[in-house]
């Protein structure tokens, strides 16, 4: 077991520090948080005697003096009266009418879902105390919105001035729970403010916030009492009437450390140490808190200092824990004694039946118990793990198994959690219990192997997945009580390695039956579902795809799983682009961004969403959505993306940026998605991308780059593992590739003869994007053979296939030549595709138009200039509620700051949302955004 000062503990009026949170998985939801001062256990009075420390005025008047600053620092090694201090400035938050809510960090938090389950949980208490009094969970974010920044919404919407306190921060150190929290304080809103303690100061953007005047830091010289502070404290302490050179002197050997002075104070009542102040000055600091701390031990009691010892063991303890694990039955009447005598001990802020030593007193009090009852401290762990695993507080049970080193029982803890934690996506708690039991234990697991794996799959560990993946081989198809099967995460395993036929051959094997919903079975069958589905989609079975990705869904749903779930929707968005029903995508995608279980799941499956959603939104022309989406999940979908769907979704930025006039930042694109191929050993993405650069010198007007370009692509040679298509290969890879070559530069009537053969088996298979792109490089084969009337008859079938779905950007990714070609029959394309009896086609015509001659408007850095007339072309149909809220904003051009007070937004979330509005309205300025809203809303 760690030790007193590496667990922590909880403050008392002295300061100290680290209240106990047992993690969501541990604890009823109630007790996530504090959110205002609880009721006390029955049984043990709740006294506030601990609360004997004088009030903090300096501190707190330095808080409140200036509320401007909005995150408040207090930083501060242990013993030095933070959590204390926090205390005072909430109870001062709430008599000046503050809703607060308050968080006591631990490691658990670094797995950012639970991190964030927890916040949400405070939040929705909070409001529970405004002036609406909201109860139930709160409402979903909505379209765009991210994390922080609904976060922020939900506080907003309290009605009230709202305080936060997150109580040791240090205990965090995963990079995605600090970047969330650091995300969350660079954009905290007016009437909001955080107050954060830790011992050293966490990577979330500090120094930026100190810079920017933003931040206030009470650091540990301020933490440390004065003279008249000290003088103050023991004039509050009955029987012991110190002269003031005594309380001098005690001041200059502590230099006002708040723990020092506590055990002076628990120490003092013997008169020999009082007459030995003068020799304290001595001792180094942690030996003067050692040597007080015995002498305080050795006043007590026999039975209290027994009871103090044998609780050592337990970083938190309640009374009926002790009675357990110490085999008694008046822990509650010894827990109220130590607590009347300001002991060290504390109730803790987020549930007033357990307790805590400070640190330094519990580090003392283990090392005493270890060297006089050594032998009985790994049976008090064990009776402990017990107790905890019995009342489900599994977290607190491995780690006391741990530390009596019995390895066997916590692996079996693990396993039997992580039937729960794998499909709510806690695969940072998986791994790092893991990482802390034996291996040869969980070897003895075939089922905790399994979730092991499934938990390295999902983080890509690829490292440390390579010998998980070898052992359960050499296992061959066992199954575990729980139903973990070997196999399906073997062929998960194959997808990763971009082995589609292997995984097809390894989950054809399993039997797709019922399951219990919410059953690690129901988690492993949905991701089955989604592997048969993947393949039944790149064969072009789209029947049986959707019947694979409705069952995956089916088996996700109750469970709330986020894996099979979010591989259901980012898979069923590209097999319905793929069927040229474009719009359903969209619709499907950005619903399934606003739903909680990728709010933070930062993970392959929130980065095939994100991929999923970037590449729908390009296809439809919205290239500031996309690029705004691919900016803020650039992270995971660089690091989590499958191999299809980061091909797709960085082809899809390379081609906005160019669009934009940036083509040095789609080169840098294309590379690092080839670098990223490289590491992962990805050949055939390293094709689809080498023949994305053949097609931008094709439409640079550079045939002999393309030609050289294409040759070194081709030495390549046949890097496809099975039959079939895959998705990021239906208008991109090899044959477009090859067929874009001809057609372009070397032999059109090649181009054509080739063209029939795959145009015939788009057709067959339902690949209607496919088909759109196909026809395309017909249309261009005719007219380079300047066969028109052949030419238009493709681009007129192409238009009727494109125009449901909206697929305008294959429309506008071929260059110029194409883009003459489509101007050339514009008019004749109107007349002959009836717009005036399909409107479908008449408004894709129009958009199509409208586009092109943004293009002959160009500047010359490539830039497009355009009037602010696009709104003829649209209607507020086409925005959402939030968005049309904004438009009659702008119309009365309201401010900045008034738009997203009326919108509750932050100044980044309005602006991410006007973004939007913008790009719809088709304008570039304010006054353009106003005049055109004006005239939509007439």
């Amino acid at each position: 077991m760690q030790s007193g000062m590496e667990r922590g503990s909880s403050s008392n009026a002295m300061g100290w520090d680290e209240p106990y949170d047992p993690g969501p998985e541990r604890r009823q939801p109630d007790s996530a948080v504090s959110t205002g001062r609880l009721a006390p256990n029955q049984g043990i009075p709740e006294l506030r005697t601990e609360r004997r420390g004088i009030r903090r005025t300096a501190l707190l008047e330095r808080v409140f003096r200036d509320d401007g600053f909005r995150t408040i620092i207090v930083q501060a090694p242990a013993g030095h009266g933070k959590s204390t201090l926090l205390e005072q400035i909430r109870a001062e938050c709430e008599q000046r009418g503050d809703v607060t809510g308050w968080l006591d960090v631990s490691e658990s938090d670094n797995d950012i879902r639970r991190f964030y389950e927890r916040l949400e949980a405070m939040i929705a208490a909070m409001k529970a105390q405004g002036p609406t009094a909201h109860r139930g969970a709160p409402a979903p974010p909505g379209t765009g919105e991210l994390p922080y920044e609904w976060l922020r919404a939900q506080a907003l919407s309290i009605g009230r001035p709202a305080s936060i306190f997150l109580d040791d921060v240090h205990g965090v150190a995963a990079k995605q729970t600090l970047a969330f929290l650091g995300q969350l304080l660079s954009r905290v809103p007016p009437g909001i403010r955080f107050f954060i303690a830790t011992r050293s100061p966490p990577e979330i953007g500090l120094a930026r916030l100190s810079v920017a005047g933003e931040a206030l830091f009470i650091r540990a010289s301020d933490l440390c009492f004065t003279q008249d502070e000290t003088a103050r404290y023991f004039a509050s302490v009955a029987h012991l009437d110190l002269s003031e050179q005594e309380i001098a002197l005690i001041q200059r050997q502590t230099d006002g450390w708040p723990a020092a002075i506590q055990l002076f104070r628990l120490a003092l009542h013997q008169p020999m140490l009082r007459r030995d102040l003068h020799r304290f000055g001595e001792f180094q600091r942690h030996e003067l808190a050692s040597y007080l701390a015995e002498n305080v031990l050795q006043q007590q009691t026999a039975g209290a200092r027994e009871f103090l010892l044998l609780c050592s063991v337990m970083s938190r303890f309640s009374a009926s824990l002790c009675d357990h694990v110490l085999q008694r039955n008046d822990s509650a009447d010894q827990l109220a004694r130590l607590e009347a005598g300001g002991l060290f001990l504390r109730r803790l802020e987020s549930d007033p039946r357990w307790f805590s030593f400070h640190p330094l007193f519990a580090t003392f009090l283990l090392d005493q118990l270890k060297s006089q009852w050594i032998e009985k401290v790994g049976a008090l762990r064990k009776r402990a793990a017990n107790w905890f695993l019995k009342h489900d507080r599994v977290e607190d049970a491995i780690e006391h198994y741990l530390a009596a080193g019995d390895h066997a029982s916590a692996a079996a803890a693990l396993d039997d959690w992580s039937t729960r934690l794998i499909p709510a996506a806690q695969l940072t708690t998986v791994e790092q219990w893991a990482d802390r039991i034996s291996l040869t234990e969980i070897e003895r697991r075939p089922g905790l192997l399994v979730k092991l794996g499934w938990a390295q799959t999902f983080l890509r560990r690829h490292s440390r997945l390579a010998p998980t993946l070898d052992l359960l081989r050499k296992l061959g198809p066992t199954t575990a009580k729980d139903n973990a099967d070997p196999r399906l995460l073997l062929a998960m395993a194959a997808i990763l390695d971009d082995d589609l036929h292997q995984a097809e051959a390894i989950v054809s094997q399993v039997a797709i039956t019922d399951a219990e919903p919410g059953s690690f079975r129901a988690f492993e069958l949905g991701a089955a579902c989604n592997v048969r589905g993947y393949a039944a989609m790149s064969a072009g079975n789209f029947p049986d795809a959707h019947h694979f990705f409705g069952r995956a869904r089916q088996f996700c749903e109750p469970s709330g799983a986020s894996f099979t779930w979010a591989y259901w929707i980012s898979n069923t968005a590209m097999a319905l682009i793929a069927q040229g029903q474009l719009q359903e995508a969209v619709t499907l995608l950005r619903n399934g961004m606003k739903d909680r279980r990728m709010i933070v799941d930062e993970s392959v499956t929130q980065a095939s969403v994100v991929s999923s959603l970037v590449v729908a939104l390009y296809e439809t022309d919205e290239l500031q959505d996309a690029e705004s989406y691919f900016h803020e999940f650039r992270d995971v979908i660089t690091h989590a993306a499958l191999h299809d769907y980061l091909a797709t979704t960085f082809i899809a930025m390379a081609r906005i940026h160019d669009a934009m006039g940036h083509p040095g930042k789609a080169l840098d694109l294309l590379d690092e998605a080839e670098a990223i191929s490289y590491a992962n050993r990805w050949p055939r993405l390293s094709v689809v991308l080498g023949w994305e650069r053949v097609r931008r010198e094709i439409i640079r007007g550079e045939p002999e780059r393309a030609k050289a370009v294409a040759q070194r692509v081709e030495r390549a040679g046949d890097v496809q593992r099975g039959s079939g298509i895959r998705f990021s290969e239906d208008v991109n890879g090899s044959t477009l590739g090859r067929l874009r070559m001809l057609a372009y530069c070397l032999d059109p009537d090649e181009a054509l003869r080739m063209i029939s053969t795959t145009l015939g088996s788009a057709r067959r298979k339902g690949r209607i994007h496919r088909q759109i792109k196909l026809l395309q490089l017909a249309a261009l084969a005719h007219h380079r053979r300047g066969t028109m009337s052949r030419s238009q008859q493709y681009l007129e079938e192409a238009v009727k296939l494109a125009s449901p779905g909206g697929y305008l950007r294959s429309f506008l990714e071929e260059g110029p030549l194409f883009e003459t070609l489509l101007r050339e029959h514009l008019g004749t394309l109107r007349g002959s595709l009836n717009v005036r009896s399909s409107p479908t086609h008449g408004a894709f015509l129009d958009r199509l138009a409208h586009r092109l001659h943004r293009h002959d408007d160009a500047g010359p850095d490539d830039t497009v200039i355009t009037p602010a007339s696009s709104s003829a072309l649209i209607s507020t149909e086409t925005f959402t509620r939030r968005e049309q809220n904004l438009l009659k904003l702008l119309a009365e051009m309201a401010s900045t700051d008034a738009m997203a007070d009326a919108m509750h937004l932050s100044r980044d979330g309005l602006k991410f949302h006007l973004k939007n509005v913008y790009t719809k309205l088709d304008v570039k300025t304010r006054l353009d955004a106003v005049r055109a809203a004006r005239q939509l809303l007439k």
